[in-house]
């Protein structure tokens, strides 16, 4: 046991003693070569750089520490408070519930009312238009995916004067449908007009 301690004390030793040799030759006029020189300042770094990064580890360890709780500081304040409201609740849990019932009963429950109310005649609306728009979607994708895609694919020749057609028709149908809105309007007007008034 002890030998194994001294083992690792000396293998300590041994290696400052290498570190300190090689600062020592920074600042020495000795003949060693520029590789050696260039090696030497290498360590030179490597040890610097390794003890500053051990020193300067607690450091860090505080500044992501910091980090971390400064850029998740509103969802901290936000657990604490709801923390604190929980505990008042459960502390003096009959008071509120007294306090509660006391508040939706002096005129918050009839604007809670009236607010289901009319979000169930919008539900009432919904109801009916939601299927119909879902199944329209489902129409329109099946016919591009099922009809359209496969014309393009394989009768890409005549998009062009698919287009050109589908433009025309459109236009030829503006006067038609404008001409035939006047006459339903003219004929709306004569026969208001016609009736008797009380």
């Amino acid at each position: 046991m002890w030998l194994g301690y001294f083992a690792a004390v000396l293998q300590v030793i041994l290696i400052l003693e290498r570190i300190l040799n090689r600062m020592v030759s920074l600042f020495v006029t000795t003949n060693r070569s520029d590789t050696k020189k260039l090696a030497d300042n290498t360590v030179v770094g490597s040890v610097f750089s390794s003890t500053l990064t051990i020193f300067t580890m607690p450091i860090q360890a505080a500044s992501v520490f910091l980090q971390l709780i400064f850029s998740n500081i509103y969802f901290f304040i936000a657990i604490c408070l709801v923390a604190g409201i929980i505990i008042i609740i459960n502390d003096n849990a009959s008071l509120f519930m007294v306090n509660f019932v006391n508040v939706y009963n002096s005129g918050l429950g009839q604007v809670v009312n009236s607010l289901v109310q009319q979000l169930s005649i919008v539900d009432l609306v919904f109801r009916s238009v939601v299927p119909l728009y879902n199944g329209l979607v489902w129409f329109v994708t099946r016919w591009v995916w099922h009809v359209l895609y496969p014309f393009v694919n394989s009768e890409s020749g005549y998009l062009p004067s698919l287009i050109e057609n589908l433009t025309c028709y459109v236009g030829h149908l503006q006067y038609p449908s404008k001409r035939g809105s006047r006459t339903l309007l003219r004929v709306c007007l004569v026969v208001a007009a016609k009736s008797p008034r009380h």
